[in-house]
């Protein structure tokens, strides 16, 4: 008996460990690699990409299917319905615009996968903190690696052959997502596991990224998280409820789309975008972006213009650009996937703060709240990834809106 004991827990010792490392694979290094535009000019990097984006969502979607059918009582569903019916919306605009939507099928499966990843891991609490735990270690050597790279730049040319923009080497613009997502995983990993130190090293790397690359969407994002480590706002933001964070990132959208022009001659706005954030008045070109995207979304406000293979979205005289996006999460999707697609994403957040509420732990909720609000902010300016909006900015978020949902359900 001792022996089929003994085999028994070695067995589960493989499973959760094969379990463990696909999904870190998936999670850390899938949009870690599909960021490195080189990955297609080096065949060594090409194979693992094509693996990681086509073959790990596969097989995460046929476990988690394999588990939930197993142990279907113990499975949390979150909010993934609503996150479907949002991908559903968007690929049936596509369709009705005629566009071939054939080279994004891997995508759609892969931001699903992304989403569901963390639904089998939450049933067990012990397997969620040793995810939280290595999740925090990996995107903490992300993120000094970037450090290194930005003091000694003549490793773009060691590493790339040339600079490029990626997800490890110069995140001035893209910064938003990995190092959100880490400092998210770090303040989780404080909760689960008390690693107060590993909270601290983290923020620390946190600042010194934002100091050498000086992104002003990104310090503003970043200030908002950065802020929940003290205890006043971290309560303010736990018992506050996500609807008021909906609300008010809806606000921001319409101030900077709509009214910005409008505020530019303000002085004390003048002098807080021109000296401390260091931007001119038209936010580096984007209020001319948005109202031409804006111009483009009214010829289709219901289904959009769907996807392209032609990333770049109009041409812009006046800075002889095209500009492959809308600098605008809100805007992008609306110009893709239309006010449907839209309303279907606003939907999942919206269901999300619904199932937030059950939970009663309100500093738990109140690090996924100030993530995801922290992430909607700095997606009113930027975005993780250029074309197509699913594949990164909202794939993140809705990965930790499933995720909120999950816990929140087995808290409450």
């Amino acid at each position: 008996m001792l022996v089929n004991d003994a085999g028994q827990n070695k067995t589960k010792k493989i499973k959760l460990a094969i379990w463990i490392l696909l999904t870190l694979t998936y999670i850390c290094i899938e949009p870690f690699l599909s960021q490195i535009v080189v990955i297609y000019c080096y065949n060594i990097l090409y194979i693992p990409y094509t693996i990681i984006k086509e073959v790990f969502p596969i097989l995460i979607i046929a476990f988690f299917i394999i588990f939930t059918i197993k142990r279907k009582s113990e499975v949390h569903f979150g909010v993934i319905i609503y996150i479907a019916i949002a991908y559903i919306i968007y690929l049936l605009a596509s369709i009705v615009n005629r566009t071939d939507i054939s080279i994004w099928e891997t995508i759609v499966v892969s931001a699903f996968a992304e989403c569901i990843i963390i639904m089998p891991i939450c049933v067990n609490k012990d397997n969620l903190k040793l995810f939280i735990k290595i999740c925090t270690v990996l995107y903490t050597i992300l993120a000094t690696v970037n450090i290194i790279f930005k003091i000694s730049p003549n490793l773009y040319d060691i590493v790339c052959g040339y600079q490029v923009e990626t997800f490890l080497t110069g995140w001035d613009n893209m910064t938003g997502f990995p190092l959100m997502m880490g400092l998210f995983f770090a303040l989780l990993n404080r909760y689960y596991n008390n690693g107060k130190i590993n909270l601290v090293i983290y923020v620390i790397i946190y600042i010194i990224n934002q100091y050498l690359m000086w992104s002003a969407t990104a310090l503003v994002s970043a200030t908002i998280l950065l802020m929940f480590v003290i205890l006043p706002i971290k309560k303010i933001c736990g018992k506050c409820n996500f609807i008021v964070y909906i609300a008010c990132i809806l606000i921001v959208f319409i101030l900077l789309v709509f009214i910005w022009g409008n505020l530019s001659e303000i002085e004390p706005l003048k002098f807080f975008v021109e000296t401390v954030l260091k931007k001119d008045m038209t936010l580096t070109g984007r209020v001319e972006i948005w109202s031409g995207v804006w111009n483009l979304i009214k010829e289709k406000l219901l289904l959009g213009h769907g996807l392209t293979e032609n990333t770049a979205m109009y041409y812009d005289t006046g800075y002889n650009w095209n500009w492959v996006h809308a600098h605008n999460l809100f805007l992008q999707t609306w110009y893709e996937g239309g006010i449907l697609t839209l309303l279907a994403c606003f939907a999942v957040l919206i269901m999300t703060a619904f199932k937030m509420n059950k939970c009663q732990n309100a500093e738990l909720m109140g690090i996924f709240k100030i993530t995801i609000f922290a992430m909607l902010v700095n997606y009113q300016a930027d975005q993780f990834i250029v074309h197509p909006w699913l594949s990164g900015c909202w794939a993140g978020i809705f990965f930790i809106c499933n995720f909120a949902a999950v816990v929140a359900e087995n808290d409450s």
